[in-house]
């Protein structure tokens, strides 16, 4: 994998469980979910046969980290790199940037935000009714629209914009709150509660003049990792609709492939924004833990969720995220941090500042053509001047394990609630998921957070070394919608393995992490790579996303809509 002689093969035994299992779809598997939700005997076997059983047997003395979080040491040092940059401008005119080539028509009155405005509510229209419907953005309110975009419209005529966001159209992920829409987390039946405001992220959008256009499709409550939906419908692939887009932010990264809006927002606990956009072409960022507010978001996976943005350009990713990060009053956890910056974004043709960590035997663990496609992209990187080297990541299977017991303990605990009332409404493969949360122990939960706690520090320790660790975002690129049915709902653990595989490190540790585009397969598919980085280091992978941007050329989708 390393273009220099010091490619070794790691001492460290690498173990990624992948349990041969068949798909299941129909009544078979409404059968196993019944037997599963009956029998505590064949829950435990389930968690056995996926070797959850594997935190039993460690002896840890870490005591357990219930959220992580960065020591004072970190957020200082990333303090004092940022002094070695000068800041970018919000509102430096970036020739790559999208939301430039909005701003551009507005400034020369060739085109207004509510000449947008009508068009996106046009092919929303469009991309839904077609005979294999996109069903990427789900919910609009057009009246609000129209009057955000009206105002902005008028600022623009009066040379008065706001920020370089004003007039750009967004979508926003179903299990965040949006006002005047019945944000649902991609359920039949959640509501958002009568008194709560806006969520921040969105009111930072509005604020700076962004047009809110509506609610994108999602994996019922984030629990999946394709995008099929019973409720909504499955948000297809804009490459090829026979598709899954991923999940569970899978209208986002499909809303903005296809070319509905240049940015949506996602969601991010296990995957969430990076798998989507891997299959799907686009750039997500998933920032660190508590980087966004999480004030006005349903709390259905508190420890490890985290939101971020979804573009076509890593500068239209970064100009967002600006926007949206930093401290809220009303979200505690967001309080330790230093300021959000874009230092560095414009050092493109020089990284040998930076030094990435390859872990071969992980970065080999994915599809031939994915790992071919990443491999040529990272030896681009090092003609650019970036550094790689060899490194390790042990513990790799525990803290699989310890994810996933976190994820699913904290959404069954927030689920509980509504099970009597609405477990049938639920999809079978969320109560799959649920069913086995249910059998998890405080023991189990507290063991997962002393494997949180020992695998933060380790990758505290490597991010000493280097700046990033790289690997495919996912082991396979979008997989087919089986029996092309809008509405199916298949459960495949293995699929579901291949897709979370170098996802689920980063949120159980809290550090930040961006997929961008490494190609395209032989099928035309997108693949995606992944880096990920320190705390509170989003600057630096934005940079290198941005580098992609340049090295990577884009295809467009076989679905696609111009918005001008």
């Amino acid at each position: 994998m390393l273009k220099s002689k010091d490619r070794r093969a790691p001492s460290s035994h690498y173990a990624i469980t992948e349990v041969p299992s068949p798909a299941l779809a129909g009544p078979q598997l409404m059968a196993f979910i019944k037997l599963l939700e009956s029998s505590r005997l064949a829950r435990k076997s389930l968690l056995n046969v996926n070797n959850m059983d594997v935190l039993h047997a460690l002896t840890l003395a870490e005591a357990p980290s219930l959220l992580p979080q960065p020591t004072p040491a970190q957020a200082e040092f990333e303090i004092q790199k940022q002094e070695q940059w000068k800041d970018e401008r919000m509102d430096a005119p970036f020739a790559d940037s999208e939301f430039q080539t909005y701003i551009k028509r507005y400034e020369a009155r060739k085109l207004t935000p509510l000449d947008v405005a009508q068009t996106v509510l046009r092919q929303i229209r469009e991309s839904n009714e077609e005979p294999e419907p996109l069903k990427a953005i789900i919910a609009v309110h057009e009246d609000c629209l129209m009057r955000d975009a009206a105002a902005s419209s008028k600022r623009y005529q009066e040379g008065q914009p706001l920020s370089p966001l004003d007039g750009i159209p967004i979508a926003v992920k179903s299990e965040i709150f949006v006002k005047h829409l019945s944000s649902q987390a991609g359920t039949s039946f959640l509501q958002v509660p009568r008194d709560h405001a806006e969520a921040t992220i969105v009111m930072r959008l509005r604020k700076a003049g962004a047009l809110i256009v509506g609610l994108t499709n999602m994996h019922e409550i984030g629990i999946g990792v394709t995008g099929a939906n019973p409720h909504y419908g499955v948000a297809r692939n804009p490459y090829d609709r026979k598709r899954h887009t991923g999940g569970s932010s899978s209208g986002s990264a499909a809303a903005v492939a296809a070319g509905l809006v240049p940015m949506a927002i996602g969601t991010d606990g296990g995957g969430s924004i990076r798998i989507p956009s891997s299959l799907c072409g686009t750039v997500g960022l998933k920032p660190s833990f508590s980087r966004l507010s999480s004030h006005g978001m349903f709390p259905t996976a508190v420890s490890v969720c985290q939101a971020g943005p979804i573009a076509r350009r890593a500068v239209d990713c970064a100009l967002a995220y600006q926007i949206m990060a930093g401290a809220d009053p009303l979200d505690g956890r967001t309080q330790l941090q230093p300021p959000p910056s874009l230092r560095g974004l414009s050092q493109l043709k020089d990284l040998s500042d930076l030094t990435v960590g390859v872990y071969d035997s992980w970065f080999e663990h994915a599809d031939p053509e994915v790992v071919g496609l990443c491999h040529n992209l990272l030896v681009a990187l090092q003609n650019r001047g970036l550094n790689v080297v060899p490194i390790e990541l042990p513990e790799l299977e525990e803290a699989r394990v310890a994810h996933f017991i976190t994820i699913a303990a904290e959404m069954y605990s927030y689920m509980k609630p509504y099970m009597a009332r609405h477990r049938n409404e639920l999809a079978p493969t969320t109560r799959f998921a649920l069913a086995l949360g249910s059998e998890l122990s405080s023991t189990d939960y507290l063991q997962a957070q002393r494997v949180r706690h020992r695998s933060m520090r380790r990758l505290d320790d490597i991010f000493r070394r280097v700046d990033f660790i790289v690997s495919p975002t996912c082991a396979t690129p979008a997989p087919l919608i089986q029996g092309h049915n809008a509405y199916r709902d298949v459960l495949d653990t293995v699929l579901m393995g291949r897709l979370m595989r170098f996802a689920q490190l980063f949120n159980l540790t809290g550090h930040p992490a961006i997929s961008f585009p490494a190609g395209y397969t032989t099928q035309g598919l997108p693949v995606g790579i992944q880096f990920a980085g320190r705390w509170w280091a989003e600057a630096d992978l934005l940079r290198i996303a941005r580098v992609g941007d340049e090295l990577v050329e884009r295809r467009r989708p076989a679905s696609f809509w111009a918005a001008f």
